[in-house]
């Protein structure tokens, strides 16, 4: 689970780099199409990734339909163990993430010309996170906002989802159907949800992909919310997508606003969360209070590898 401080320094192959505001272990700054000019200030938006935690599990082949990676999924979840971690154990993930020397301002403004590794440990009830810098290891309290009543750090909240809690996380249905019902009745109380007003499952999809992102995910909730865009005749099933560390997944791809293509990228054989890819897929203008973004066709806005992720009883430690 992501969970870096707002002005956090990073380490990354020996360079000290300045982190972008609050990032959840897994994912560091350069994509969001919710922060592109015209929806920024729309909502809240962290950066983490969500991805199972490394135990053995069975798998049952590689997935080369939308149906089998839910079927193979869910039954790999079910038989493996339960990913409940203690209020004092710590989630750690391993993220590389595409830069630009052009900037980032919520998506890449260039070309991917550069790489940035970061490693980082979020205790799970959110009152810590822990980084490296110059090699060593710095343990730091929460920037969350935290409760008037007991003064703690609260958790998260990615779009279309209550603060993500554990204890939250593993009471929601792991039907597919029941789940998007959830993800619904969520979308309604934000303030300008995309998708909410008719104009197909845009919001659905959001939600689903910000929750993987931003949070270290248990399987059978993962499972489950593979099989929401699975329903979704808008959403394409990819078989072939290549992740930022050149590995080839299978994923979930769906165009928003008529230019943006998001993929989510999964391994066909674990069945874990890999990561993201976001493409214009054709020339488009975005003009914001602040600035007028303009991307061409092919252009890559945003790219994300999970490298790794796991309990640990410690920060330092690796799974």
């Amino acid at each position: 689970m992501p969970g870096l401080a707002a002005d956090m320094w990073l380490v990354s192959k020996g360079a000290t780099l300045r982190a972008a505001p609050y990032r959840q272990p897994g994912r560091c700054g350069g994509r969001d199409r919710r922060d592109l000019p015209h929806r920024r200030g729309e909502r809240r938006r962290i950066a983490a990734a969500g991805a199972p935690h490394p135990a053995v599990v069975p798998s049952y082949g590689p997935a080369g339909t939308a149906a089998q990676l839910v079927d193979y999924a869910t039954r790999a979840a079910t038989a493996g163990p339960a990913f409940n971690p203690g209020p004092r154990q710590w989630i750690y993930t391993d993220v590389l993430q595409a830069t630009s020397s052009a900037g980032t301002g919520g998506y890449l403004k260039g070309a991917p010309a550069g790489r940035l590794e970061q490693q980082t440990w979020t205790r799970a009830d959110y009152q810590e996170y822990a980084y490296l810098k110059n090699g060593k290891l710095v343990i730091v309290a929460s920037n969350l906002p935290r409760s008037a009543k007991t003064g703690q750090a609260v958790a998260p909240a990615p779009f279309g989802w209550p603060p993500v809690s554990y204890a939250y996380l593993n009471s929601l249905p792991t039907s597919p159907a029941r789940l998007m019902a959830v993800i619904r009745d969520n979308l309604s109380s934000q303030p300008d949800p995309i998708g909410a007003e008719g104009t197909g499952n845009a919001g659905v999809f959001t939600a689903v992909q910000a929750l993987m992102q931003n949070v270290v995910l248990p399987p059978r909730l993962l499972a489950a919310l593979y099989g929401v865009p699975a329903r979704d005749p808008v959403v394409r099933f990819e078989r072939s997508v290549t992740d930022l560390a050149g590995r080839t997944g299978v994923g979930f791809s769906t165009v928003q606003e008529g230019y943006l293509e998001e993929q989510i990228v999964i391994n066909p054989k674990t069945y874990a969360y890999m990561g993201y890819v976001d493409v214009a897929v054709r020339a488009h203008s975005s003009t914001g209070l602040d600035e007028t973004a303009r991307f061409r066709k092919g252009q890559i806005l945003g790219w994300q590898a999970l490298l790794g992720s796991g309990i640990v009883q410690h920060p330092g430690q690796l799974p």
